[in-house]
């Protein structure tokens, strides 16, 4: 089992405080752990096909970087693009309209919406 490092003072530490990252490679299947170091810095450990890690190695290469500064990028760079499209949402024309005037209406909540409130607060908030 062969183990990469690197700092956080490495050149893929673009996106701000990554933490050391230590990628062990061994037969198995894809299994990602994180570990605190005292140092405020973390340990990524997962097993992977010997396919994809030589794919990873020959990426790496021709790429110009560390095996390790390749993953800490792709990993980072997934990671963002991941969250990004779970927390944004996009609208219609038609429905953000919808939503923009119902933002601007001053009106009070109906009957239905205040129960909706009630039942979530019963439900939801009493736990």
């Amino acid at each position: 089992m062969r183990a990469f490092t690197t700092t956080q003072k490495n050149s893929a530490n673009r996106r701000g405080n990554l933490p050391l990252i230590v990628l062990d490679y061994s037969r198995g299947e894809t299994m990602p752990t994180i570990e605190k170091q005292s140092s405020q810095a973390a340990r990524l450990n997962f097993r992977l096909p010997p396919e994809i890690k030589e794919r990873i190695e020959n990426a790496a290469f021709v790429s110009g970087v560390t095996i390790t500064d390749f993953a800490i990028t792709a990993l980072a760079n997934t990671a963002e693009e991941v969250l990004e499209r779970h927390q944004t949402r996009v609208l219609s024309d038609r429905d953000r309209d919808i939503f923009l005037a119902m933002l601007e209406d001053d009106s009070e909540p109906n009957e239905a919406l205040k129960k909706a409130v009630e039942e979530y607060k019963r439900r939801v908030i009493s736990r």
